[in-house]
């Protein structure tokens, strides 16, 4: 016990490790902007999975009899859809833009 406890002290004498700098705002930034397009990729993915849901559910709706109904939910779908991809068009362009 003796032993361990003399070369668990022996071993850690010496200067202090210096303090790791603090990163660079380009690297915070270049940092936020990758975290964002993952979660870009996770939106568009869950997006596109409910978007395939939803319309089979509008599909549903239109053969049983809802035909109202059904159609609201598929142009709903198509609207949406069509805002993620110019949302994902618009981060590309700005990811492109800044040559991130």
């Amino acid at each position: 016990m003796e032993l361990l406890l003399t070369t668990l002290l022996t071993e850690n004498v010496g200067p202090p490790a210096p303090e790791p700098e603090a990163p660079a705002f380009d690297t915070i930034f270049k940092t936020i902007i990758h975290a964002l397009g993952e979660l870009n990729i996770i939106i568009f993915s869950v997006g596109g999975a409910v978007a395939v849901l939803m319309i089979i559910v509008g599909g549903i709706y239109y053969i049983t009899g809802h035909a109202d109904a059904g159609k609201k939910i598929i142009m709903a779908v198509i609207i949406g859809v069509v805002i993620i991809a110019l949302a994902g068009l618009l981060v590309n362009l700005a990811t492109t833009l800044l040559n991130i």
